[in-house]
């Protein structure tokens, strides 16, 4: 609905929160097949594959952000995962 469009909206209001709400969510391993959710089915599913998480995170950054801001948390929390202790959620 417009209202649930509205709230995400707000909580992915920056880069580090999109990239954060991706990491907390499942990887799509596409069991029945191949997939391209919608950002609105994965913010619906609350999971995503790599393209899906791309598009979703690239329609948050046009409505508040900036694709490069998006692309350096993605970086970073890339980097973060192949630290000693990181998360293997990459």
């Amino acid at each position: 609905s417009a209202a649930e469009r509205a709230i995400y909206r707000r909580r992915l209001d920056t880069p580090v929160k999109i990239q954060a709400f991706l990491d907390a969510i499942p990887y799509n391993t596409e069991r029945d097949g191949e997939t391209f959710r919608s950002p609105r089915r994965v913010l619906r599913d609350r999971t995503a594959n790599c393209i899906e998480g791309a598009v979703l995170a690239a329609v948050q950054a046009s409505v508040g952000g900036t694709l490069s801001e998006v692309a350096a948390a993605a970086a970073g929390a890339a980097s973060m995962s192949k630290a000693p202790g990181g998360s293997t959620n990459a």
